[in-house]
């Protein structure tokens, strides 16, 4: 991540897949970090449904290999 806090960890943002304000789950699988530039890519970018798709796959994905681990 090239940018940092000043106690060098990652600076993200956590986001809802799918809006929460539009009924997006509160769950993990439904959820991702994003950096800054990406969520608001995500939310006002004119690729934004797509990259939604993407996010939702793979946030899908990285919570079901999470609970694998478990």
């Amino acid at each position: 991540m090239p940018y940092r806090s000043k106690a060098g960890d990652p600076l993200l943002h956590v986001d809802h897949v799918d809006g929460h304000a539009s009924g997006g789950r509160d769950y993990p699988d439904s959820m991702i970090a994003l950096c800054a530039t990406c969520h608001d890519n995500k939310t006002r970018g004119m690729e934004a449904a797509a990259l939604t798709e993407l996010l939702r796959v793979e946030a899908l994905r990285r919570h079901q290999a999470l609970m694998r681990k478990r």
